[in-house]
């Protein structure tokens, strides 16, 4: 029904975005790395869409590459793999990167991405090993993958870090996911201020 919506960015949240299209807001769920790539608010900008509809609700998703669009309609293709984990599992590796684990094989890297048990990811495997090379995904993206990667590192130090602290993976992990906003605002961005601001979400 959509195939993308290009307006003024309204708002942007780690999870979710508002796009004034003519004066329309288009609320859209994102993963993270469409997250980072998105502009200033205020600034035009465009996200490739798919939307779901449910019996209760009507949800549209937006991503900034195509590529990412298209890991989404594989990813839920799945059986077993919803909307949430696919976001999940886009918020924490690139296309390139999902590409590279996919044809190598990398069952230990799959298994590290959230919701992502190591049953789910031999279905992955086995799933995605053809239909990925399809969509043609080249080193194109790596400028923006070298971008995430810092963060990236950053980001599983952080969970790490609450992890040993006592906390349960998944709640560390929506911690550190809920502390982005503040955290890309922050001059100095390094792991202590990252472990900090977690600190304040998974103690709430």
């Amino acid at each position: 029904m959509y195939a993308f919506i290009e307006g003024k960015l309204h708002s942007k949240q780690a999870n979710e975005t508002i796009i004034n299209c003519s004066g329309v807001g288009y609320y859209l769920l994102n993963s993270i790395q469409t997250y980072d790539s998105l502009p200033e608010i205020g600034e035009n900008v465009l996200l490739h869409t798919h939307l779901i509809v449910r019996e209760d609700a009507q949800l549209l998703y937006g991503f900034y590459t195509i590529d990412e669009l298209e890991l989404f309609k594989l990813l839920i293709s799945i059986n077993g793999i919803g909307p949430k984990i696919a976001l999940g599992i886009l918020s924490s590796i690139t296309a390139p990167e999902l590409h590279s684990a996919i044809n190598k094989n990398d069952l230990n890297k799959l298994t590290k991405l959230p919701g992502v048990g190591k049953k789910t990811a031999e279905v992955l495997l086995v799933h995605l090993r053809d239909k990925i090379k399809k969509l043609a995904i080249t080193d194109t993206d790596l400028t923006a993958t070298h971008k995430n990667e810092s963060k990236s590192k950053l980001f599983d130090e952080a969970i790490s870090a609450l992890i040993s602290l006592g906390y349960t993976k998944s709640i560390a992990e929506k911690a550190v996911h809920q502390s982005l906003d503040e955290f890309n605002s922050l001059q100095n961005q390094n792991i202590e201020s990252l472990i900090r601001l977690a600190l304040k979400f998974a103690m709430k």
